[in-house]
């Protein structure tokens, strides 16, 4: 009798070995091994847009953002210099300290956006809107600090945007709206104010030589241009 006892012993075992199979507990409730689950905890994952990982500190020259969602991105001291930025949404992105010099950012939505001390050397902002808009109210665009040489700014909105000790050398702010911008101690050395709005706009200790006016006349502060 003991040959009849050692097969049913054997099936015993393997019919808890094959039970055992689907029970792994690196599985996931809905039976993906620990291989193929899902991963958790993504929600401080990378975004990448066209190659560029959206982080701090990126590395992302002459990158293609166009109309990218950008909303709240955090890319301080990022180098997007010649990056393609048309029409981007930017509301609340946090770019201080980077470098966009010669990027096209016409367009683009930026309530909120912080530029703190960020290159925009000839960078093309026409059109853009760095007003309070939305559900934004209590943060005012920041762009003190910023390099903005010979950038073209016309059109843009800038109502109650920070400007403070901004270089503004060259700019073309035609028809901007800095109603209610704080401009004060910015370089505004040659840069063209014709039909901006300054409504509010605080321009103390702002440096005005050969500067154009709203009206279109060109005035120098005394010694500003020495």
């Amino acid at each position: 009798m003991k040959a009849p006892r050692l097969a049913m012993v054997l099936v015993v075992v393997a019919a808890a070995a094959v039970a055992g199979c689907g029970s792994d507990d690196s599985a996931d409730s809905s039976g993906n091994s620990g291989a193929n689950a899902p991963a958790r905890g993504f929600q401080d994952e990378v975004k990448v847009v066209n190659g560029c990982r959206i982080e701090p500190g990126t590395n992302c020259e002459a990158v293609d953002l166009r109309e990218a969602n950008l909303h709240y991105a955090k890319l301080s001291r990022a180098n997007l210099s010649r990056a393609k930025l048309y029409g981007a949404n930017l509301e609340m992105a946090e770019l201080d300290h980077s470098n966009l010099n010669d990027a096209n950012v016409a367009q683009a939505d930026m309530p909120g956006i912080n530029l703190l001390g960020a290159k925009l050397v000839r960078a093309d902002l026409t059109g853009d809107d760095l007003s309070l808009g939305g559900v934004h109210r209590n943060r005012r665009a920041n762009l003190s600090l910023a390099d903005l040489l010979k950038a073209d700014l016309s059109g843009a909105t800038l109502t109650d945007a920070h400007l403070v000790h901004a270089d503004l050398t060259g700019a073309d702010l035609t028809n901007a709206d800095l109603s209610g911008a704080n401009l004060s101690r910015a370089n505004l050395t040659g840069a063209d104010l014709r039909r901006a709005n300054l409504e509010h706009a605080d321009l103390s200790g702002a440096t005005l030589c050969s500067t154009v006016l709203p009206n279109g006349e060109e005035k120098s502060s005394p010694g500003s241009c020495d």
